[in-house]
């Protein structure tokens, strides 16, 4: 039987500091924990049964803790010997990790293993869209009590999957997969997942045109190539081109600053040329896909974004993977086209404590109207061909920087901007 800790009152009088040990190296923190929340919950518990006039059941030390408290991807990583939080890659209501043992290939009527739970990313994206949300609300309140600490113990969980190799001077990631599913380990490894995430040199090109005329549809062409008792994992092709994501969720110079950081040279030309390299390269057999792929040539290839983007709006509409959309809807595709048309028109961005905007209207595109919050405003945008219009809905609210094609401005609760495209506002 597990002990349980006093719980101990602190005063700000009788301390300087307080030391959070997440690890329990000082003191029995599970056990600590436990026992305040359990304290906190059975006051809860026994005011609410007597309301109700219902039986008071205490709070399990154990099985409620587990359940309500701790979390499951914080028992995740433990199991898996990580520290932090680790996140899963498919889910339930309860937050456990559901994705499957095997996946049933139709093409080959074989059973194959499914080893997409090592998309560690998923941990990433989560504290990616802590920071976005922050950013956007300045929700301190959020970022103190809930934000900050789903960061720490993300960034936790990383640091205890990172090994360093002296020979480089760098840490690595290793037996991971990232959003490509295509690419889940070496060819003729026993082990599954990736390396820091990136293709080696023992891979071969595909002949791409002889799929496209053999089988038509190549979307899911890790299953044709499995049905040839072949892998995926032998080729330079890509399920969902997940280098590419890197473009659809940071600017040009939020990159090269990150690349500065880990002392990589970084040239705005490596944009579009990885850009032009996975577009050949990707089959699209993930709805998202063609989301990204249609924002990464948005600005550069109109025409090509375009079709990327009709192709996504009939994701469901027309069941373009033939049959998955019986087994459930894609929202996420669903929202990524919505982004499209708000970010992508807009150029919206939130950077330095301003809310930055260079739009460019499509061609397809007569006039947007959108409304969005940011810090306590609410926002109406209009977009025509030659005017931006801000209008603002809450004459109380502290102003804010607004900045248009790079030029800065102060924007005012409750007022009303027009901001002439290649011009000054008024």
């Amino acid at each position: 039987m597990t002990s349980i800790a006093p719980v101990i009152t602190l005063s700000p009088r009788d301390y300087d500091a307080v030391l959070f040990d997440l690890d329990g190296v000082l003191t029995k923190t599970p056990s600590v924990h436990a026992a305040a929340w359990k304290r906190l919950f059975d006051g809860f518990l026994e005011q609410r049964a007597a309301d109700m006039g219902e039986p008071f059941v205490a709070f399990d030390i154990k099985a409620d803790y587990r359940r309500y408290v701790d979390g499951k991807a914080r028992a995740a990583a433990r199991a898996a010997g990580y520290q932090g939080a680790m996140f899963p890659w498919q889910s339930g209501s309860d937050g456990q990790e559901e994705t499957q043992e095997l996946n049933l290939n139709p093409q080959s009527g074989r059973w194959v293993p499914d080893n997409t739970y090592l998309q560690r990313h998923v941990g990433s994206a989560i504290a990616w869209n802590v920071w976005q949300y922050f950013q956007v609300t300045y929700d301190i309140e959020f970022l103190q009590f809930y934000g900050a600490e789903l960061i720490l113990e993300i960034a936790r969980f990383w640091s205890s999957l990172a090994t360093f190799n002296g020979e480089r001077g760098r840490y690595e990631i290793h037996g991971v997969m990232g959003p490509d599913e295509f690419h889940e380990g070496y060819p003729g490894s026993p082990t599954p997942g990736l390396n820091n995430n990136a293709y080696t040199n023992v891979m071969a090109e595909l002949d791409w045109e002889g799929y496209r005329r053999r089988y038509g549809n190549i979307q899911r062409l890790e299953l044709i190539l499995e049905a040839e008792n072949d892998s995926a994992n032998r080729y330079k092709l890509s399920k969902q081109a997940d280098a590419l994501m890197l473009f659809y969720l940071f600017s040009a110079e939020e990159l090269g600053e990150l690349f500065r950081r880990l002392g990589y040279p970084f040239e705005y030309e490596t944009i579009p040329r990885t850009v032009a390299y996975y577009d050949w390269r990707s089959s699209h057999g993930s709805t998202l896909s063609r989301v990204v792929h249609a924002w990464v040539l948005a600005r550069s290839d109109r025409v090509r974004a375009m079709a990327y983007y009709a192709e996504a709006l009939q994701s469901d509409v027309s069941d373009i993977q033939q049959g998955t959309t019986a087994e459930g809807v894609h929202l996420g595709a669903m929202a990524g086209t919505v982004d499209l048309v708000q970010r992508v028109s807009t150029g919206i961005e939130v950077t330095g404590d301003v809310l930055r905007l260079n739009p460019r209207l499509p061609q397809e595109l007569a006039r947007l109207d959108m409304r969005i919050r940011y810090r306590g405003h609410s926002l109406d945008l209009r977009l025509t061909r030659n005017t931006l219009t801000v209008r603002g809905h809450e004459p109380g609210a502290a102003p804010i920087k607004l900045s248009i094609k790079d030029e800065v401005y102060e924007f005012t609760g409750g007022s009303t901007r027009v901001f002439t495209l290649g011009g000054a506002g008024t």
